[in-house]
């Protein structure tokens, strides 16, 4: 019996080029359908103001670091936030983000 069902979607992480200027973030789309998202992040110099989403964040820290709050978030580190969960993001050197957002309420 064959399976008609297409197989999965790949995308590169580390083939995305992106360049971001000082005090910018910069993306490249990955994969977006029915409420998921996923992007590769780069930002440089950038501090964003506390701020909450009404989706989940995913994020997987590749290179650089930032911080959150004041807690430091390292390379290889994994973040997760809920929806509504207040945050901000303090990036004083380059940083390599896969970001990936679930909105439950449009995910089929």
């Amino acid at each position: 019996m064959s399976d008609s069902k297409p197989g999965p979607e790949v995308a590169s992480v580390t083939s995305a080029r992106i360049s971001v200027v000082p005090g910018e973030f910069a993306k490249h789309a990955l994969f977006k359908a029915d409420g998921i998202e996923a992007n590769v992040f780069k930002a440089k110099g950038r501090v964003s103001p506390l701020h909450a989403h009404t989706y989940t964040e995913m994020i997987y820290v590749v290179s650089g670091r930032f911080r959150d709050r004041g807690v430091e978030v390292p390379p290889g580190s994994f973040v997760v936030r809920r929806p509504g969960e207040m945050h901000e993001f303090v990036a004083e050197d380059e940083v390599t983000l896969l970001v990936v957002n679930v909105d439950q309420s449009k995910a089929a």
